[in-house]
């Protein structure tokens, strides 16, 4: 237990115990609550009533002796007897709380019961089951106040402990069993926050891995030109293309990583925004992927309005809608058809941009996953996935618009990305 468990301990279970005394103090100073109480006045009562008979009976020499015997008792009883009015007798038979009066044939005899009195610490001392009582109550739920607390407190340290040591597969949530509370909820979040963490750890491995192999490819295949040229510089022409084709593949690599790094840091974004018709858009970058297509033995399809004119850096959302129209054609299979759907829905607000593929389709689960940083669709097998950074510059650049984009199954397989951008974006540069 550490410091902090000790001093809520202490301070709550003083603070309890301290409120029973000072009740019991006020209650005893002001007589709220006499410490000998209605037993003591039905004790009181039945030897006064004792003694009355015992005088009528026995005389005062017996009286005497029960007022002696009465003295010595648990909880004594002081008896003083004492000649009364006459008078008093003769009016009849006279009871009180704390007196008696007997007619005997010595004279009109008073029987009363003198109130002991006692100090503020007997009278204190009189609660003691009260306040004894109190003080193991006050300890024990101290103590279960106290463990309630700090104990989740300690468990929380405990895991950010092994974050800080690069554990990020620790989990704490389940430790809390069921409870419903704040205390909980700042469990769960901390188990999300790992989670995060950890799905960032292994996507920064992956980017190692994935971008080191993606340069070692065209690094190696121009180590092995240069080899050639080497032995063979009458190649150089034939050689050139390939060089600079792997080039090509280097830049455009370092400028994806480059720009998807601009787009997640947070920083404002810098970007010009004109008119631009994002149907044309999307007929451009369809016309240029035709001959992908043809490649790869797939149809593309344009429908939809025939024109959508927003105010969109263009650079951005050609590269964002390329990326996925591009992810199509690659994944479908020979034969097949990418159709592209443009539609403006009810309010004209947004331009709606659904890219329908053939392809073997994504699980569910990863329906989310695959616009994360260096995650590729790994149901496929397709050895043409690059390093995974196509669909997640879509979402950044779209959503940096003040869109949206999502995947979902098509029917009955392939995959449909739809991408909703504003026509009138009213949203803050960043």
């Amino acid at each position: 237990m550490g410091r902090v468990f000790w001093r809520f301990f202490w301070t709550l279970a003083l603070t309890i115990a301290g409120v029973i005394l000072v009740v019991v103090a006020i209650s005893t100073i002001f007589g709220l609550s006499p410490p000998k109480g209605a037993a003591q006045d039905l004790i009181e009562t039945a030897i006064l009533d004792s003694a009355a008979t015992v005088l009528k009976d026995s005389g005062t020499g017996a009286l005497a002796r029960f007022a002696a015997a009465a003295a010595s008792f648990n909880r004594p009883v002081d008896l003083v007897v004492a000649n009364a009015d006459p008078a008093d007798c003769q009016s009849g038979p006279a009871v009180t709380a704390m007196s008696r009066l007997v007619q005997t044939p010595e004279g009109c005899i008073s029987i009363t019961a003198k109130r002991m009195s006692y100090s503020i610490v007997a009278k204190i001392l009189g609660f003691w089951p009260i306040i004894f009582a109190g003080i193991i109550t006050s300890l024990a739920s101290a103590l279960w106040l106290a463990r309630y607390l700090l104990w989740p407190l300690e468990t929380l340290q405990s895991g950010l402990r092994s974050l800080a040591k690069g554990d990020f597969h620790v989990r704490i949530g389940k430790t809390f069993g069921h409870r419903k509370d704040e205390i909980t909820a700042v469990g769960h979040d901390f188990d999300i926050a790992a989670a995060k963490l950890d799905d960032f750890h292994l996507s920064q491995q992956r980017l190692f891995h994935d971008v080191s192999h993606e340069l070692r490819s065209p690094l190696s295949r121009l180590q092995a030109a240069a080899g050639i040229l080497k032995q063979n510089p009458a190649r150089l022409p034939d050689l050139l293309l390939r060089i600079n084709r792997e080039i090509d593949r280097l830049d455009g690599l370092v400028e994806e990583i480059l720009t998807l790094a601009q787009l997640e840091s947070g920083e404002p974004y810098q970007f010009d925004k004109q008119p631009v018709d994002l149907v044309e858009l999307v007929n451009a970058i369809v016309e240029d992927g035709a001959f992908e297509g043809q490649a790869h033995g797939v149809v593309l399809e344009v429908i939809g309005v025939d024109t959508a004119v927003s105010h969109v850096n263009g650079e951005l959302i050609y590269r964002a809608i390329e990326n996925v129209i591009r992810n199509a054609i690659k994944y479908s299979e020979p034969g097949g058809k990418v159709v592209i759907r443009t539609a403006i829905p009810a309010g004209g607000k947004a331009l709606q941009i659904r890219v329908e593929d053939t392809g073997p389709g994504l699980p569910d689960s990863q329906m989310e996953a695959i616009f994360r940083p260096f995650v590729r669709a790994e149901s496929t097998g397709d050895a043409r996935a690059g390093v995974g950074l196509g669909l997640a510059i879509t979402r950044q650049a779209i959503e940096l618009h003040g869109g949206s984009v999502r995947a979902h199954k098509a029917q009955p397989r392939g995959l449909i990305v739809e991408i909703v951008v504003p026509l009138t974006s009213d949203r803050p540069q960043r």
